[in-house]
């Protein structure tokens, strides 16, 4: 029986522990033995439990972040060496970078989830900023093996010379059951819905104002799920067609009782929530980055794009055409797509060949860094 170690920060409730936890999910246990190590202890916003309910190991080595950069390194060998993987797959800068500065003898999997100097950037600030996007990039350039979850993420890592490989984000089959605590009734119809964090990346202030001036001539409500440093700035802008409902333990749900999502964001990797919104039959509205449209390839009639150097009036018109194009053809075909191409178990499937790839070729690579 093989053994798979994943590395990761914590398991907060989030795209990335969505993506891993789906990977895992789709395993067979009886053929491979897996341990979930996080780096540090789990808040308030944990998804812990549902990976404890898969029945697979978890373990913490209990660090803030402060303690990390004194004893991650030590502690992840003493890990590595107890449980004795036969890979160690890895996700996030912190888990990465911690993994690039440790000798092993068994093969090395990271999951780029994002491109480094277009996120973190705006989530740290300057100085942070570049501090971390240099340890990231720094880390990825001593990995062999890295998936990007996108295209996208792909090219833009290949254009600073890292190579990896692509498997897109997958999407859990059991997004598709009914609401049962969410109603958005009372709320004027049509139901426009967004989710992802109050940051500058996420360009949700843009948003608020574009739906505010569309909500000045048209009917219907925005729904923004999330949280973050921008979220009263946003609402100071917003006003009564617009709905801030913060972090949310049922995102599914509020995405299921949508009419269509919607997303400013300027930059991402292969964004969850789209992926869900889609599984529903959702049409969605997108900026025109590059995994945006990476999507609206795969879904012609369900997604529609608009271009971020638009001022807001153009965005209004967008809207307006898009919701004329949509009809129940682009909310069958995004079920079916995200059904046939971006269900949960393909994507784990495709890590596991990915895996068993890795493994045949690279049984026994070496990766050096001080101990």
């Amino acid at each position: 029986m093989r053994k798979i170690l994943y590395v990761v920060s914590t398991l907060a409730k989030c795209g990335p522990t969505n993506q891993l936890f789906n990977i895992i999910k789709n395993q067979n246990t009886n053929d491979v033995e897996i341990c979930v190590l996080t780096l540090s202890p789990e808040g308030g916003n944990s998804d812990k439990a549902r990976f404890d309910r898969l029945g697979v190991q978890t373990r913490s080595l209990g660090l803030s972040r402060l303690q990390g950069m004194f004893l991650a390194k030590r502690k992840l060998m003493e890990c590595i060496m107890g449980f004795q993987p036969d890979l160690i797959h890895s996700q996030g800068v912190r888990a990465d970078f911690y993994l690039s500065k440790i000798k092993m003898e068994c093969p090395w999997v990271i999951t780029s989830r994002n491109f480094p100097p277009e996120d973190y950037l705006s989530r740290f600030g300057f100085i942070k900023g570049h501090l971390t996007v240099r340890s990231h990039l720094s880390a990825l350039r001593r990995c062999k093996n890295i998936v990007s979850c996108s295209h996208a993420v792909a090219t833009k890592l290949s254009n600073i010379g890292i190579a990896s490989s692509v498997i897109q984000n997958g999407v859990e089959a059991s997004v598709l059951a009914p609401p049962e605590s969410v109603n958005l009734e009372h709320l004027e119809k049509p139901i426009f819905v967004t989710a992802g964090s109050f940051i500058p990346r996420k360009n949700m202030g843009f948003l608020v104002d574009a739906m505010k001036m569309y909500f000045d001539t048209h009917p219907g409500s925005l729904v923004l799920l999330g949280d973050g440093p921008l979220l009263d700035e946003c609402k100071a802008r917003s006003n009564n067609h617009i709905v801030f409902m913060g972090n949310v333990n049922t995102v599914s749900e509020y995405l299921s009782c949508a009419d269509y999502f919607v997303s400013s964001s300027l930059s991402e990797g292969l964004p969850n929530a789209v992926l869900e919104a889609l599984a529903h039959g959702v049409p969605a509205i997108l900026s025109d980055i590059e995994s945006h449209i990476e999507m609206a390839r795969e879904y012609p009639k369900s997604i529609k794009t608009f271009p971020l150097a638009s001022d807001k009036n153009t965005f209004v018109n967008c809207i307006g055409s898009a919701l004329a194009s949509f009809d129940k053809a682009s909310r069958d075909e995004a079920r079916r797509i995200s059904q046939e191409k971006f269900s949960d178990q393909a994507m784990s499937f495709s890590y596991q060949k990915f895996y068993e790839n890795v493994l045949t070729s690279n049984a026994k690579t070496t990766y050096f860094g001080e101990l």
